[in-house]
């Protein structure tokens, strides 16, 4: 599609080119009118004496630049009715000597559509003019100051008069102490202010106007996307306030429209060519497309803070939040409750979570190259040549340590970069085994569950066992194979039928260590030792960055005994083989057909714990356990009613969640009739299910 930038529309006071924007006609401009005020120019002369610095020239020059077919491009003082001149022919910088600057009409030719405005330009000829622009406006995007003659846009100038005003209030209370070039400094400041009030009278009035009641219209969208102004704008993963900083603002015109192009700034995570990360400035886009009329300034898709209806309110709020993500920037483990989101072919794909997660940017990139991240700036200009480094931002910077290892030193990030920081952090959802953006406000620590190992149903010496060898495994004791790093993991084969507890055994481990729980089913890992191999490597490299316990969940399809005549399942055996033998982690392996296990897993197993079908007691147990959580109030009597039932512990935490909701849907306190129908509906399932098997076999 076919792209141009155009100058913003604007009808400035002096301008013959049709109404003000007040919709009166523009005052008559005295012809070759070359100065603001003859008096003011004479007044700042006389004040100057000699002086290591030359006085200012304190005159403004106005021309038209308009095009003729039998002379080509001409000049003519604005306002004058003398003869066009021809183009001098010399450097721009030669031009118009002795002025401070001067304001270049550009007039439409008239084969041009008529209704199109004259475009304007300043060139600022003084050096002192030039000081104070770059003092009030820092960097600009597209401008280079040392340009000769430097010329730029009169949007500029009006977005950033408030900021001139101040500056030139600034100067004028330090005027008795003020060095000679401050105070040629100020002079022309003060010309330009008052020729900005002067020929730009009417659109200064009306830009007051409508910020002042927090309204605007297309036409001087310029006057309030203003350089390094902090504006706020929904982000599309959390859909949360965030803010930004304006870097550029321009109209554009396409064949589908127009619209104001806002080029943002915000802080977050850079990656380096030596694989380190720090903080930086990255970019993005927002576009408010052409309106008519009037409208307040909030309902745009992106707006400056001020004009918020609680600034102060919502700059603390985003203070806090860029602390909080400053702190998330490494790998954490993290409870999350909210919306999750992935972008999938440019459309945002929404979870809806409550459970751990990885904050992980470094994995969530390596395991997802292609994925849209936020561009740093590509060539910035305050790069040290020495370090690379961007001299005026903080950032994490590696170091090198005793050791020889590259480490990352962190600087505080200060309030001005906080307030423009990422409202998201990247990693991994544990339960739903995806990767995604995460909204930081809805992260929150975990609230480990002491009671889950203290309720694990297994013989006290077992129970101390396992305990002991996972808290072990956590300390180097010095021990390795006579190959270096093999066989430094910790395999824990949990074996016996369902619904004894092997699946909540190592999850109540996890919670005791306080690591995360990377739970993989063996359907995860693939059909083909190919996908086999690729899964497991994934899973494992994944894992030992986190320092997780890994359970592989029904296992028994890659740990049944090996024959000749099934050799894709032999490969796949001997792949989970190879990588057993080299992982360094704790892993959980479940399974239900102990007496099939492949001889060569035998010997990989570290500990093998059999658990067999709950007992009475055992049953007595788990029922207490999950009646404590729902807060029913049953008599001992009635438990071991419950525990003689033929059920197992999945079963019991089934059977109990199924009568909370039965008794809450008719209104009715939870008691033993809830139970006893439920268990009496899973015994009538079993017995159909059984009755129809038993046929078929």
């Amino acid at each position: 599609m076919a792209m141009k930038r155009v100058s913003t529309i604007f009808r400035p006071a002096s301008s013959s080119a049709g109404p003000s924007l007040s919709g009166t006609p523009p005052p008559t401009v005295a012809e070759d009118d070359e100065s603001v005020s003859t008096e003011i120019a004479e007044a700042k002369s006389q004040q100057t004496t000699v002086a290591v610095f030359p006085p200012p020239n304190l005159k403004v020059k106005r021309v038209d630049y308009y095009y003729t077919r039998w002379g080509g491009w001409k000049y003519k003082n604005t306002g004058s009715k003398v003869v066009a001149e021809a183009r001098p022919f010399m450097a721009d910088n030669e031009q118009w000597p002795g002025y401070c600057f001067v304001v270049i009409r550009t007039i439409p030719q008239k084969d041009d559509d008529k209704t199109k405005p004259p475009q304007h330009k300043f060139h600022i000829k003084s050096p002192y003019l030039l000081k104070a622009i770059k003092d009030v406006m820092k960097e600009i995007e597209g401008i280079s100051w040392n340009n000769e003659p430097l010329e730029m846009e009169p949007e500029l100038f009006l977005g950033f008069l408030p900021a001139f005003e101040e500056y030139r209030d600034k100067l004028a209370v330090a005027r008795k102490t003020a060095t000679e070039e401050d105070k040629h400094v100020l002079a022309t400041v003060e010309v330009l202010i008052d020729y900005l009030h002067k020929d730009w009278k009417r659109t200064i009035a009306t830009i007051r106007n409508l910020t002042s009641h927090g309204e605007i219209n297309y036409e001087l969208l310029y006057a309030v996307f203003v350089p390094r102004t902090v504006v706020i704008t929904r982000c599309p993963s959390s859909n949360e306030l965030r803010a930004l900083e304006v870097v550029t603002a321009a109209q554009v015109v396409t064949m589908g429209g127009a619209f104001m192009d806002l080029t943002l700034e915000s802080i977050d995570l850079i990656d380096e060519h030596d694989n380190t990360t720090r903080f930086g400035r990255v970019r993005s886009r927002v576009t408010i497309p052409m309106f008519k009329g009037t409208v307040a300034i909030n309902s745009l898709d992106a707006y400056p803070i001020q004009y918020h209806p609680t600034p102060n309110e919502l700059h603390k709020v985003l203070l806090d939040r860029g602390r909080r993500w400053a702190a998330l920037c490494e790998v954490h483990h993290m409870h999350y409750k909210g919306t999750g989101a992935i972008r999938v072919n440019n459309k945002m794909v929404k979870y809806n979570l409550n459970s751990r997660i990885m904050v992980d940017r470094a994995t969530f990139k390596r395991l997802n190259a292609n994925y849209p991240f936020p561009q740093p700036k590509q060539k910035p200009n305050n790069i040290d040549p020495y370090t690379g480094m961007h001299v005026t931002s903080t950032s994490t910077v590696p170091t090198l340590d005793v050791a020889g290892k590259v480490k990352l030193v962190k600087r505080d990030l200060e309030e001005n970069d906080l307030l423009i920081a990422s409202p998201i952090v990247y990693g991994f959802s544990l339960s739903d085994k995806v990767w995604l953006e995460f909204n930081v406000e809805r992260i929150s620590k975990i609230e480990w569950n002491d009671e889950a190992f203290a309720n694990l149903v297994l013989p006290l010496g077992r129970k101390q066992l396992l305990q002991s060898l996972v808290e072990a495994h956590n300390q180097d004791l010095g021990f390795d194979d006579f190959v270096q790093g093999k066989g430094q993991g910790l395999i824990i084969n949990l074996f016996g039928p369902p619904g004894c507890g092997k699946t909540l055994s190592a999850e109540a481990t996890s919670e005791h260590v306080r690591k995360p729980l990377y739970v993989v089913g063996a359907g995860d890992l693939g059909v083909t030792a190919a996908e086999v191999d690729s899964a497991l490597e994934r899973t494992f490299d994944i894992a030992t960055s986190w320092k997780a316990i890994i359970l592989i969940d029904e296992a028994d399809v890659f740990m049944e005994q090996r024959s000749l005549h099934d050799l894709i399942r032999n490969a796949m055996v001997a792949v989970f083989l190879r990588h057993l033998e080299y992982y360094r982690g704790i892993l959980f392996l479940t399974t239900n057909r102990v007496k099939i296990i492949d001889d060569a897993f035998r010997s990989r197993i570290h500990v093998a714990l059999y658990f067999n079908d709950l007992d009475a007691s055992a049953k007595t147990q788990v029922w207490n356990a999950f009646l404590a959580k729902v807060g029913a109030a049953l008599t001992p009597e009635e438990v071991r009613k419950l525990a003689a039932r033929e059920i197992n512990g999945r079963q019991i935490k089934n059977a109990v969640r199924t009568a909370t909701s039965l008794a809450h849907g008719r209104t009715e306190p939870l008691a033993l009739t809830h139970f006893l129908e439920t268990l009496d509906a899973m015994d009538d399932f079993n017995t159909q299910f059984n009755a129809l098997a038993s046929m078929y076999n």
